[in-house]
């Protein structure tokens, strides 16, 4: 299946993401910052990244411009929002993420189900 980079600081987050991307026949690449993110997708090939918008060191967005800026190729990038964030949700959305998805909307299976369709 997929080649998943799944970004996110809460380690219960990471952990429950993790395991139903795993259990949906997915490999997945945990980080919890930004700046290890970055330098992930740099040196490897995903199918899928997860961003959480919010990271330590970086966040989604200013992973979005320096890869946009840097002229890095296209990456399908999903951005992971709760609700109040919409004007960083807009410039992920402008930078290059191909769709968000809140996750305080929604329980962790349908977070899940709705990245993966």
């Amino acid at each position: 299946m997929a080649k998943i980079l799944l970004v996110d600081d809460y380690f219960e987050t990471r952990e429950i993401y993790s395991k139903l991307l795993q259990q949906a026949g997915h490999t997945i690449v945990l980080e919890s910052d930004g700046k290890s993110a970055y330098q992930n997708i740099l040196a490897e090939n995903f199918d899928l990244i997860l961003l959480d918008i919010y990271l330590p060191q970086m966040n989604a967005v200013e992973i979005l411009k320096s890869l946009k800026q840097n002229h890095i190729g296209e990456k399908n990038i999903v951005v992971m929002s709760v609700i109040g964030q919409e004007n960083l949700i807009k410039d992920a959305l402008s930078n290059g993420a191909v769709r968000n998805v809140v996750k305080a909307s929604l329980s962790h299976t349908e977070v899940v189900n709705n990245i993966l369709s």
